[in-house]
């Protein structure tokens, strides 16, 4: 694919990187300033692009033929991100006159720019799903998903802004293509990104604008009670891959956690004494220590027949002290 071209405006360099649930590599691109850029699918300037990985290919299906072009007409976009369980990609961008805007973003769409910006754009054109007149520089965005937040917190968009540093939850409709709520949700000075973490939870990246980005924080769930232990999926599930899950328990106590195509209820009692994993489980073995959770990766196998299975996730804890054993419900993700 080669690397991304050098231009003599070092600005509008606003760009994202993140897995599709294809498999894909998608990657904003900011305008570098060059009015023409944006709407010509031959240049990488003012784009989202979509590449064939690991050899960063253009994909034979590509909406603009021979180009990695998969969206054009943006202006320069810090934020991208991938639905957790419906695959649907959004994008923010900074504007100019009109506002910021929130933007699904669809194979071939164009997004107006230079010539169009904000709600008002005419047929053929992608016209956004939330602008923000007062133009708060939109920055990094992530959705939540798992058991880490009850509702309405989960499966949200979490958006930041730059300038003042608020952090906005946005809900969707069902289809993905409106916004039915916009919520204020924190502040953070300036906020420059955000990720859903290895545990389920959201990480903030901020700080303030004459020393930059240099604090860190995690959103956690206090006013719901939390359950003794919970398995969240959260990275790749693409087969020949890995996925890994964050598992909360009790200090000092052992995690057993494991991922099968079975699920099994309660432990159950049997000659050998209570048991709670299925027989078709791969199991490693944690203890739970620090800060009360732990991690652990899984690879998938590369095997046509695993394609759309459902990969089921539990846990278990035993106290080391009263023996006393807890069972998580399965977490469930299906391979592509």
């Amino acid at each position: 694919a080669g690397a991304m071209p050098l231009h003599p405006f070092l600005i509008h360099n606003g760009g994202r990187m993140v897995f599709g649930h294809d498999g894909r590599l998608y990657v904003s691109a900011g305008d570098h300033g060059e009015q023409l850029s944006p709407q010509d699918p031959l240049v990488w300037p003012g784009k989202v692009l979509c590449f064939d990985v690991p050899n960063l290919t253009v994909p034979a299906n590509s909406p603009f033929p021979g180009s990695p072009a998969y969206a054009v007409g943006l202006r320069n976009s810090f934020g991208l991100a991938v639905h957790p369980t419906r695959g649907w990609l959004y994008a923010s961008e900074n504007g100019y006159l009109v506002g910021d805007e929130l933007n699904r973003i669809v194979a071939g769409g164009n997004y107006g720019w230079p010539q169009f910006e904000g709600p008002g754009m005419p047929v053929g054109y992608e016209a956004p799903l939330l602008t923000l007149p007062q133009q708060p520089a939109l920055t990094g965005m992530a959705f939540s998903a798992g058991a880490a937040y009850p509702a309405p917190f989960r499966d949200c968009l979490y958006l930041c802004h730059w300038l003042g540093g608020d952090v906005r939850r946005i809900e969707f409709s069902a289809n993905g293509q409106n916004v039915v709520a916009n919520h204020f949700f924190a502040n953070h000075f300036n906020a420059f990104d955000t990720q859903l973490g290895p545990d389920g939870t959201i990480w903030v990246l901020h700080g303030q604008y004459s020393t930059g980005a240099d604090e860190l924080g995690r959103y956690v769930h206090n006013n719901a009670p939390q359950p003794l232990l919970h398995v969240a999926p959260v990275s790749g599930r693409s087969l020949g891959g890995s996925v890994t899950f964050g598992i909360t328990a009790p200090n000092g106590s052992m995690a057993i956690a494991w991922v099968s195509f079975s699920t099994f209820a309660p432990p159950q009692p049997s000659a050998y004494g209570p048991i709670a994993v299925p027989t078709d489980a791969v199991l490693p073995l944690q203890f739970v220590v620090g800060d009360e959770r732990c991690y652990f990766g899984v690879s998938l196998p590369n095997l046509p027949a695993f394609v759309g299975a459902p990969l089921n996730a539990q846990a278990l804890t035993v106290d080391l002290t009263t023996n006393a054993v807890a069972l998580t419900n399965p977490s469930t993700t299906v391979l592509r």
